[in-house]
């Protein structure tokens, strides 16, 4: 498990990815995001240790958005029936450098949701 805090019993909370795409028609590009629980699922799926944020977005996310040409947003909008707990409007934006180790960067970003219950 990446993080011990199960995000399950509260309401997610959303970190606002730089690119995301409109989905709603009342939501923008700018205030759509992830959640914590769309984090912990998506290492669990995705070999991610060891790579930069840069590799994940080149390897990973680029990989499984490219032949629909949709952000992962919208994916999960569109083909995830669980979506509203993944995707919501934004609550904290993350900046970030691309060399930075992935892991190290999802351990603050659920360190920040699980001590930031505001932030829902």
């Amino acid at each position: 498990a990446v993080c011990s805090v199960s995000f399950a019993q509260r309401s997610p909370r959303f970190l606002r990815p730089a690119a995301a795409e409109a989905a709603a028609s009342h939501a923008t590009m700018s205030e759509l995001g992830v959640s914590a629980e769309f984090l912990q699922q998506f290492v669990a799926k995705n070999n991610v240790v060891g790579l930069t944020t840069s590799d994940v977005r080149d390897e990973i996310v680029m990989v499984q958005t490219m032949a629909k040409q949709r952000s992962m947003v919208r994916l999960l909008q569109e083909e995830r029936a669980d979506h509203e707990v993944l995707v919501g409007k934004a609550t904290v934006f993350v900046s970030h450098a691309w060399s930075y180790d992935f892991m190290d960067v999802l351990h603050v970003l659920l360190e920040h949701a699980d001590t930031h219950p505001d932030k829902q």
